[in-house]
């Protein structure tokens, strides 16, 4: 895809989700022009000819994020372009509509990247709600090229990160030399781990950054830095299992520093 790539997040609901996005950037096909010989004696003139990359969808993508703490489940969906899209619908395996967007702008401009980021509901609710099998993405590009492509969705959720350190509701952790530690995850394909603070800071302070780290599948710890924590605050952190099914399993935890 040609230019920089524009990304949405919006809060998505159980039922149809209808909005209108405002883009801000533009997107064209990328075009590749061939040169033309030089005409000689020996080879008739040849015109120059000019190729482009029909339109296409980009790897869309639909999973579920599973808490295994809560016991509750978020439904992500993903799709890009190598068009700018004006519109983007979603069909269950039912065939009911579960998305549908429509980006407007005054400059047909529209959009090349969304992601749609549901709220938390009961595990069996979402499945109810949206039922495993294969999701149709269907778009229509602000030339009128419509676009189609399918994925998968899977609860088939890999078993639930077991953390061994520092275990949830821990205080007086030392704001140096933390290690988190977990039990290996069968099946995972990589582990992600973030730490942020529970609490937002107080108006005017300085914030913490979240911590955050992709790691390989066969790791089982990883390192705070040194100097990142404060003392006398609670922290609450994530560790993330990804399946190769695009599901992601994840137990957090809570701790307090001294």
């Amino acid at each position: 895809m040609s230019g920089p790539r524009q990304r949405v997040t919006a809060t998505m609901s159980l039922l149809v989700l209808a909005a209108s996005v405002a883009a801000c950037g533009q997107q064209t096909p990328a075009a590749t022009e061939s040169a033309t010989p030089a005409a000689t004696s020996d080879s008739p003139p040849t015109t120059a000819s000019v190729s482009a990359e029909a339109p296409a969808l980009e790897d869309p993508k639909i999973w579920v994020m599973y808490s295994s703490v809560d016991d509750d489940a978020q439904l992500f969906v993903n799709a890009g372009a190598t068009a700018p899209m004006a519109t983007l619908t979603v069909t269950a395996p039912d065939g009911r509509t579960v998305q549908n967007l429509r980006f407007e702008d005054v400059g047909k401009i529209g959009q090349a990247d969304v992601t749609l980021e549901g709220p938390e509901p009961k595990l069996a609710d979402l499945k109810k709600a949206f039922p495993a099998g294969t999701y149709t993405f269907t778009a229509t590009t602000v030339a009128g090229v419509r676009l189609d492509a399918p994925s998968t969705l899977s609860y088939d959720l890999l078993a639930p990160p077991v953390i061994l350190g520092p275990t949830t509701g821990t205080t007086g952790v030392p704001v140096n030399g933390l290690i988190i530690r977990w039990q290996p995850v069968t099946g995972a394909t990589r582990i992600h781990v973030e730490v942020e603070p529970e609490k937002a800071p107080p108006e005017g302070a300085l914030a913490n950054p979240k911590f955050t780290i992709d790691l390989p599948a066969s790791a089982t710890s990883i390192a705070v830095p040194d100097g990142w924590l404060q003392t006398g605050v609670q922290y609450v952190f994530d560790v993330k299992a990804l399946a190769p099914n695009g599901s992601v399993t994840v137990t957090d935890a809570t701790f307090t520093t001294a």
